[in-house]
């Protein structure tokens, strides 16, 4: 799933709604100009974030848009964010409109007209263009950045192994200068390397500590990812608190790594800003490495929990939720019902375990009772019943 941009004259805008609808079919996400603008918004700031933060531009090119003295500087702009950080910009050829000079130099996808099957046609060719520049980029660049000092490698290797059990990894899709096998390597330059990495990552994930202010390194790399706006995320550990966050991303709201139900928040979100793609039949295993990275998240002897208000559930770095117990029963009394004796579907487990649990909660939940994941026939189930 990839973020797209749709650059557009406003005459054409049933044909950017059309392709709108065919690129959301195909599971991307799309930004049109007026998607999100509020009453009293900057609107020029506000466009231009929105298509420096996407992953691609598709521009739509026709005798009305040629002479758009907006759609030329989204040109622009798109090009200017392609060298920097490595966004696609795709030119579509309405109708018989040739190629303009500004984009002369790119290949570009022809649209024949707003019907159905011309907009479902280029949405694919879209599509292919932007998986192939997904594939050329990873092989340069990863897409997750974790950032931390090295005395805090085991929490570190704690959220690598958490991300790999639960997402389906690669080398090349992680960056963790202390962690196999995503470090540097060999021979490169290290300032230059790490500053292109995390221009090109799609999130930089910080592990925060209350002496992380120490480390230039981290502060130097936040500080890159801030200045050129790509999403960073605060993961508080050892007893961090709000305060323990540089100012810069200061306002960004953090994950408590010491906390459970925050680090399944993490999962849930991850895959909004990251491609990734959920490992299936995995809660298991990913509750196992969560576990890890709490209990390596865990303030030391000498060091406070953090204040509430820095976890999400304002736990104050407790694991856990205080009803998980009385909906762990709930759930066992599910399980056990005898009407039901090959398991229970998820869905319907976290129906009843209430609308506020997200099903990566309920599987930890469902881990911690003992019960193990089958294949029922409308899909993931859970049962009670030891394997024979």
């Amino acid at each position: 799933m990839a973020t797209i941009f749709i650059s557009y004259q406003s005459n054409d805008k049933p044909l950017a709604l059309g392709l709108q609808k065919a690129l959301e079919a195909q599971r991307h996400k799309v930004r049109l100009d007026a998607n999100g603008l509020l009453a009293g918004h900057d609107w020029r700031r506000f466009l231009l974030d929105s298509l420096g933060s996407s992953d691609a531009v598709a521009v739509l090119l026709s005798a009305n848009s040629l002479n758009s003295h907006f759609v030329m500087a989204e040109i622009g702009a798109a090009r200017v964010f392609a060298d920097s950080r490595g966004l696609v910009l795709l030119p579509v050829l309405v109708g018989k409109i040739g190629v303009p000079l500004i984009v002369g130099d790119i290949q570009a996808i022809g649209l024949k007209g707003g019907d159905s099957r011309s907009l479902s046609s280029t949405a694919a060719e879209i599509d292919r263009a932007v998986t192939g520049h997904f594939a050329e980029m990873r092989g340069r660049y990863p897409q997750i950045f974790i950032s931390h000092r090295h005395k805090d490698v085991d929490i570190a290797t704690a959220l690598a192994r958490m991300l790999e059990a639960t997402f389906y990894v690669e080398r090349e899709d992680i960056r963790c200068t202390s962690v196999h096998p995503y470090k540097l390597r060999m021979g490169e330059r290290t300032p230059d390397r790490l500053r292109a990495e995390i221009r090109h990552a799609k999130a930089v994930l910080g592990i925060l500590t209350p002496d992380t202010h120490e480390s230039s390194y981290v502060m130097f790399e936040l500080g890159a990812a801030w200045g050129q706006k790509v999403p960073s995320i605060p993961l508080l550990a050892k007893g961090a608190q709000l305060a323990d966050i540089p100012s810069p991303i200061s306002d960004l709201h953090p994950i408590q790594l010491a906390d459970s139900s925050d680090c399944y928040q993490f999962i849930n979100d991850l895959p909004e800003i990251v491609d990734l793609r959920s490992r299936r039949g995995a809660a298991q295993k990913t509750a196992e490495k969560v576990a890890e990275l709490v209990a390596r998240a865990q303030p030391g002897p000498t060091q406070q929990p953090a204040a509430a208000g820095a976890s999400n559930n304002g736990a104050a770095g407790a694991p856990g939720r205080a009803d998980d117990e009385g909906l762990k029963g709930v759930l066992r009394k599910l399980l056990s019902d005898p009407k039901y004796p090959d398991g229970r579907s998820l869905d319907t487990l976290c129906r009843k375990a209430g609308p506020s649990r997200s099903k990566n909660e309920c599987r930890r939940l469902l881990v911690e009772i003992g019960a193990r994941e089958v294949e029922l026939q409308d899909g993931e189930g859970w049962t009670l019943r030891p394997r024979l």
